[in-house]
């Protein structure tokens, strides 16, 4: 059985009587699914992508407004059309500014009862609640589904 133990920028993986130590880049293996698609503005040709829901379409975008270059291009923009462009190329369930803040999250060595704690109209008003923790995991973990590595 494997059991993460995380703490600090490291996570220690117990398999059995062995344990292991990953960094935070190491310590997840994501699905490959959640890789297909669009994950970053800079890729090539996916400056935007699209999100096909159904009927309708969300683009998304990198505006650079605002911003003093610091700050790595990510998809900071959506509108809802009712039909996506032709060339729009779908985007990846799992953007790199997603996994990177997963990865952030699964190495922040915060001790939250996920199962426990109750989530409440707005969990991020407070930024560093375990309501708040608890809610990116869960969303992070559906849009980059992964597995500790052994």
């Amino acid at each position: 059985m494997k059991v993460p133990v995380i703490y600090g920028l490291t996570m220690l993986v117990l398999l059995g009587s062995t344990v292991q130590c990953f960094s935070a880049e190491e310590a997840i293996e994501l699905s490959p699914k959640a890789l297909v698609g669009c994950r970053s503005p800079e890729e090539p040709g996916c400056t935007s992508c699209c999100i096909f829901e159904g009927k309708s379409c969300t683009v998304m975008t990198w505006s650079s407004r605002g911003s003093d270059g610091t700050v790595s291009p990510w998809y900071n923009e959506s509108a809802s059309e009712k039909e996506c462009p032709s060339n729009c190329p779908p985007c990846a369930s799992c953007l790199q500014r997603n996994e990177q803040e997963l990865r952030t999250l699964l190495a922040s060595g915060k001790e939250c009862d996920c199962a426990k704690t109750q989530i409440g109209i707005d969990p991020c008003f407070a930024l560093q609640s375990c309501a708040c923790y608890c809610t990116r995991l869960k969303d992070l973990s559906r849009a980059c589904p992964h597995h500790i590595k052994q």
